[in-house]
């Protein structure tokens, strides 16, 4: 893995290793998620929430690629915001019950420790995009061209 990653890893130099740790931590919270799914669906046999789980999975792996190869400031906000969103969707099935869809529609669901796992690679992984996010910034303004007087 570690040879995919410097591989890959290139265009992350001006970044320092944030990038990259922010990619391993997506991986992270990718192979929690299809750890926990066959639990998930055993308790939820919908078709609704193995697709959820499944593209989660899929976003968060893909994403780690994309991350790697192009470390901008919208693919730091994209992150950010989907795993912002993944975090707000676990509280509100943790407090209020599922939301919207499927047969499950308001059961709370239980806190289990493989969840809380997944969670905190998720809000470490925000934590590391926003300090590649800022990084990307003073690189940026590193790089403007200055006005002559």
């Amino acid at each position: 893995m570690l040879t995919i990653l410097s591989a890959v890893s290139g265009p992350c130099k001006r970044l320092g290793h944030m990038p990259t740790v922010a990619a391993v931590l997506s991986i992270a919270a990718a192979v929690v998620h299809l750890w926990v799914m066959p639990k998930h669906f055993e308790a939820h046999a919908w078709w609704g929430y193995e697709t959820f789980f499944l593209a989660v999975v899929a976003f968060q792996a893909f994403y780690a690629v994309v991350l790697l190869q192009q470390p901008r400031s919208g693919t730091f906000l994209l992150g950010i915001g989907a795993n912002l969103s993944l975090i707000a969707i676990y509280v509100i099935t943790r407090t209020f019950g599922i939301p919207l869809f499927g047969p499950h529609v308001g059961n709370v669901e239980a806190n289990i420790p493989r969840d809380l796992v997944v969670k905190g690679a998720e809000v470490t992984l925000i934590v590391a995009l926003l300090a590649s996010w800022r990084q990307r910034a003073l690189v940026n303004a590193e790089e403007a061209p200055t006005v002559l007087r």
